[in-house]
């Protein structure tokens, strides 16, 4: 990604960057849910993403996860330290037209947005809307006077649950969770939006709509 930023998959991580990994991974999950939980047992199958402070990435960085035939577990963990800023898309799909059997995907994402830093997250859901059952965590924890943005779409599986969550944990941090549902026939969409706030002096918007 230049200047230090750079994005890797977990076993990479773990070999060359181990103290970073320990330090965020699963830290936002609650691994007594029997669906989060899963995640501590896959940690090979997932992705990094590390700014550095000062650290401004111009373009946006996509970071797409395609499913297949199989049940598949994946985790994106985006570290953005102090006055660093990044955009990324992650664009979920199907790489098969029909699938015969039920196919289970398990997505989380934890974003550490440390003071100064923004984060611009944008996610779709595009997933076959037959036998495929999606579960999603998108998390995210805002510093003093960070910005964190999650804008997301929310379109395909037969059933899809989601949460999107902000936790903001330092003075005057601020973020908007916003997005859109849109399905037809026999699918079914559970979708929660949060806001948390530690400290005083924190704003939140929160805006979904579906049909």
């Amino acid at each position: 990604l230049g200047n230090g930023a750079f994005m890797c998959d977990f076993s990479t991580a773990f070999e060359k960057f181990p103290e970073i990994v320990e330090s965020h991974l699963c830290q936002q999950l609650n691994l007594s849910e029997k669906l989060e939980s899963l995640h501590s047992a896959f940690l090979s199958n997932g992705v990094l993403v590390y700014l550095p402070a000062n650290v401004k990435i111009t373009s946006p960085v996509s970071v797409p996860i395609s499913i297949g035939k199989y049940s598949q577990i994946d985790h994106l963990l985006v570290i953005a330290e102090e006055n660093s800023s990044i955009s990324l898309l992650q664009e979920i799909s199907s790489s098969i037209s029909v699938n015969s059997s039920p196919v289970f995907h398990s997505s989380a994402v934890e974003i550490v947005a440390a003071p100064n830093a923004s984060v611009h997250f944008g996610r779709l859901q595009d997933l076959l809307p037959e036998n495929v059952f999606h579960f999603s965590i998108v998390r995210a924890k805002a510093g003093e006077n960070a910005s964190v943005k999650l804008e997301w779409g929310e379109f395909g599986a037969q059933y899809s649950k989601s949460d999107y969550a902000v936790t903001h944990i330092g003075a005057n941090a601020h973020s908007s969770n916003a997005g859109v549902v849109l399905g037809s026939h026999s699918q079914c969409f559970d979708i929660s939006q949060s806001s948390f706030h530690r400290v005083p002096l924190t704003q939140s918007t929160l805006l979904a709509r579906g049909c």
